[in-house]
C-alpha cells in the first residue's frame, strides 16, 4: 500500500541538524517497508508561531505492507525518537 508522508523539523534532535534528523527520518522509514521516492527539502517560515527557527521539510513515498493502526504506531514511535 503506498502511503504520502510529511516530513518536518526546525530543532535539533539527537540526530543533530533538522537537515540530520530527516536524513535519520527517512532511514528509520526503511524499516517500516520501500521509500520509493523523496522529495527535496524546502525551507519555510513557520506560521502561527512566528518566533521560531526556519522550517525544513520534504515528502516522502513508503511503500509498506503494515496494517494502517501499526504504521501509525511506529510513525509516532519514530517522531518520538527525535523528538
Amino acid at each position: 500500500m503506498p502511503i504520502s508522508l510529511a516530513l518536518g523539523s526546525n530543532l535539533p534532535s539527537p540526530a543533530g541538524t533538522p537537515r540530520q534528523t530527516l536524513d535519520a527520518a527517512l532511514l528509520c522509514l526503511e524499516e517500516l517497508g520501500q521509500v520509493t521516492a523523496v522529495s527535496r527539502y524546502y525551507e519555510t517560515a513557520p506560521v502561527g508561531y512566528a518566533d521560531q527557527p526556519t522550517f525544513l521539510n520534504a515528502a516522502a513515498l513508503l511503500e509498506t505492507t503494515l496494517e494502517p493502526e501499526t504504521l501509525l504506531k511506529r510513525l509516532l514511535d519514530i517522531e518520538r525518537e527525535f523528538g
